[in-house]
């Protein structure tokens, strides 16, 4: 689904279309998970992220009661199906790294063979949330919501991207990587949204090849975890996550250059000119 705001000139109302398609699509893969539980699941946790980084777009106009509440939900919603996905990723990461015999006994060493007794998602608590959130977002009035605003909020997102990534170069802690990993989406998905001015549009596609990155080394620093008694193993971990660490501030260094200020009227003097 695009995030698009079609409207720029009535932001409120088209981030609310964007929103509650968001909310919509949740609610129809969970209703469908048994169609293909490996892609509707990552579909639903990705509708979870988008939705929560486009409310921090709208962060003016959502009070405290009312965004707990939508958080409450989206964590609910992604919690339910977190720990298939991680042994799916984990798996899939040590096929990337170790040749194929070797990468299924060491799938058999850590625990990470699939049960054939797999019991059944809670559904109907995800579903529940799922409805939950679609009646917030429904409820919600964005109408004072302004270009300025926006902006405003976007540059937030950057600035705070910016900042953890100066951390994650002095520390390259793990936990700090994978927040970075959460603000840049933040940013790529604010992108994606301005996606009517062309310049924002460019701008979004190597954020979002970034976010993949950053995706991948928090799935090599999930496998290192679960694979640090095991030295060869957590050898390969190290050294593909130290590969996939360079690529990631490589591809960072042109898309956070400037200072968020700077960002903040750029971003302002666009959205004007629609």
């Amino acid at each position: 689904m695009t995030l698009t705001l079609t409207d720029l000139k009535r932001p409120g109302a088209s981030l609310h279309d964007v929103l509650d398609g968001l909310a919509r699509l949740i609610v129809e893969n969970i209703g469908r998970l048994p169609d293909d539980a490996v892609v509707r699941i990552h579909d639903i946790r990705v509708s979870t992220k988008k939705i929560r980084s486009l409310l921090r777009l709208a962060a003016s106009e959502i009070s405290v009661e009312d965004r707990a509440a939508l958080v409450a939900c989206l964590q609910a919603i992604k919690n339910t199906f977190s720990d298939s996905r991680d042994e799916d990723v984990m798996r899939e990461t040590l096929r990337q790294i170790l040749p194929g015999k070797r990468a299924t006994e060491m799938a058999e060493k850590l625990g990470l063979v699939p049960s054939e007794n797999t019991s059944p998602l809670p559904t109907a608590s995800a579903s529940a949330s799922a409805a939950q959130l679609s009646s917030l977002l429904a409820a919600m009035n964005l109408n004072g919501l302004t270009p300025e605003h926006l902006a405003e909020n976007a540059a937030s997102s950057y600035r705070r991207a910016r900042r953890i990534m100066s951390q994650c170069k002095k520390s390259r802690d793990d936990d700090a990587m994978h927040e970075w990993r959460k603000r840049v989406k933040d940013v790529c998905y604010h992108a994606m949204a301005f996606s009517a001015v062309p310049p924002m549009e460019e701008f979004a596609r190597p954020l979002d090849a970034l976010a993949e990155s950053l995706g991948d080394y928090h799935d090599l620093a999930l496998l290192g975890v679960r694979a640090a008694d095991h030295k060869t193993i957590a050898a390969r971990v190290n050294s593909a996550k130290g590969k996939v660490g360079k690529r990631c501030f490589n591809a960072a260094k042109p898309l956070f250059h400037s200072p968020a200020g700077k960002f903040a009227k750029e971003l302002a003097r666009l959205l004007r000119q629609v």
